[in-house]
């Protein structure tokens, strides 16, 4: 059986779009915010100046939430993860992802996904068990979808900025600064990592599946026998 570079739920093309586009929003309304100039240094490494978030990220290909990084079978536990009977069963199957929040930092930009205890039977035992401060935190914490990356940052960085500020939050860290905008709440953690927990989540259709391809495109995978229709509402 040939493994994949990785499994994942990827979020069916409309989505896509409205995921982004609300991201963009989130970004354009942020860097005009005082609280955020603020700390304007987390970002540009100098007071004076100015940083345009919409141009300081870049998007990576299509959006998608991993649920195990296989690299071709060479990863650790690719192979076992590959024959658990749910991934399996559940291979091209759509579900509904619940993006909760949304969280910026100086490296990444991305959305929170809150798992279902459906959901979390594809996610693997030891994906937050990998990073230090995430030991304690609960399974399915590190999943997430990327929005995108500061030039020079892989997207794998994205899942290790969420853990350390879902780490900062289970140990009671009080955030700096609070601010309510249209979409949620906003706090801010320190270090440039800012967290806005939305009024209402994000539902987002997805397909399980997987990706091969080592060159940019869409990801290799069977088109989904289409269940029971559900409703979704976007931002």
């Amino acid at each position: 059986m040939s493994l994949p570079l990785y499994f994942g739920w990827f979020l069916l093309s409309p989505v896509q779009n409205k995921v982004r586009c609300t991201s963009m929003d989130f970004l354009k309304t942020l860097d005009t915010l005082e609280a955020f100039k603020k700390y304007l240094t987390d970002f540009t490494g100098k007071p004076e100046k100015e940083v345009d978030l919409e141009q300081y990220f870049q998007a990576k290909g299509p959006l998608h939430c991993t649920t195990k990084f296989c690299n071709y079978g060479k990863a650790e536990g690719a192979k076992e993860y590959a024959e658990n009977p749910a991934v399996k069963e559940f291979y091209s199957s759509v579900f509904e992802l619940s993006l909760s929040a949304l969280f910026v930092t100086p490296r990444t930009v991305g959305a929170r996904v809150s798992l279902t205890e459906e959901q979390l039977l594809l996610w693997p035992a030891d994906a937050e068990t990998e990073v230090e401060p995430a030991t304690s935190l609960p399974l399915g914490s590190r999943a997430h979808v990327t929005l995108g990356c500061a030039e020079g940052v892989e997207p794998v960085q994205t899942g290790l900025d969420l853990l350390q500020i879902l780490a900062l939050q289970q140990e009671g860290q009080q955030p700096e600064t609070v601010e309510e905008m249209e979409l949620g709440s906003l706090t801010y953690y320190g270090e440039g990592r800012w967290w806005l927990k939305l009024r209402e989540p994000i539902c987002s259709p997805a397909c399980f599946s997987s990706f091969y391809g080592c060159k940019e495109g869409e990801p290799t995978k069977k088109e989904p026998e289409k269940k029971k229709k559900q409703k979704c509402t976007i931002l």
